[in-house]
């Protein structure tokens, strides 16, 4: 959907043609390698990185001049297969923005009848991660950052979780968000802490919550979180960890309208990437 108006775009280059095809043989499986088929050839229209700072200079080139421009921002976007390189990512472009740091740490604690809270130490609390549903225990921000929200607070007027903001202001206990995209573009959140909890049953520590922003810095997400949303400028592609579940390949390359926009991170020097179909899902 969309790539639909290539078609009809009599200027559009072979390879925006072209591309459309080029994402249904992924999605389906379609696309295989000679020698391992879940191991396929990208465009040659793809460029190739081979260090996370080049990525990001890549995809996010002119950034000082654009910083404050929230539409140019929401553009664009690094995508990873996994939570771990997402703080490397965002820090490296947070440092690209001019402005100083603000950091905001969250209050940790275990409030559970069955648990011994005493044998948790808050240190240990503090490293504690639960995929994208908890933040940070540390938000290093900066005024003007793209951020997402994590929980649902009020959809009617656009503020649900995976929500795109630019930060506007921030106090000590508040964050000034306006929303970036969608039909809910312009609305205003006035943000402050409140508990969060992992939402994940089986999470270790029982009763855990942490006190916080519901946000994260999102110049990176995961491909998953990335379902469902158009960039339509530039994106970056981190597959130092390959692909592993099923469609994530798709989703990613997906989220642009032309091969060319597409910057890719790897840890070999040829330009293949596993792609995990599987076709009785599709059927």
């Amino acid at each position: 959907m969309r790539l639909a108006a290539l078609r009809a775009d009599s200027a559009a280059d072979v390879e925006a043609l072209n591309f459309p095809e080029f994402l249904l043989s992924v999605g389906e499986g379609r696309l295989q390698g000679e020698q391992r088929p879940e191991w396929i050839s990208l465009p040659q229209s793809v460029a190739f990185e081979h260090t996370i700072r080049n990525l990001c200079l890549k995809v996010f080139q002119g950034i000082r001049d654009n910083h404050a421009d929230p539409a140019w921002l929401t553009k664009r976007v690094i995508l990873t297969t996994k939570n771990r390189p997402l703080e490397e990512v965002n820090e490296v472009i947070g440092n690209m923005i001019p402005g100083s740091y603000r950091t905001y740490l969250s209050a940790d604690k275990v409030d559970n009848e069955d648990t011994n809270a005493l044998i948790y130490p808050t240190e240990m609390l503090n490293t504690l991660t639960a995929g994208s549903a908890l933040p940070d225990h540390k938000l290093k921000l900066k005024k003007g950052f793209i951020v997402m929200l994590l929980r649902n607070l009020d959809p009617a007027t656009g503020h649900v979780n995976g929500a795109r903001y630019v930060i506007q202001n921030m106090t000590n206990n508040l964050l000034f968000l306006h929303v970036t995209t969608g039909s809910h573009q312009g609305n205003r959140l006035c943000l402050p802490r409140m508990p969060c909890g992992p939402g994940d049953d089986n999470f270790p520590i029982p009763g855990f919550t942490r006190t916080q922003f519901p946000i994260r810095t999102c110049f990176a997400l995961t491909t998953n979180k990335a379902q469902g949303q158009s960039f339509g400028g530039r994106i970056g592609l981190d597959l130092r960890d390959h692909c592993f579940s099923h469609g994530q390949l798709y989703v990613a390359l997906s989220r642009t309208t032309h091969p060319g926009n597409v910057t890719v991170l790897t840890r070999e020097s040829n330009e293949t990437t596993r792609n995990v179909v599987y076709p009785e899902v599709l059927q």
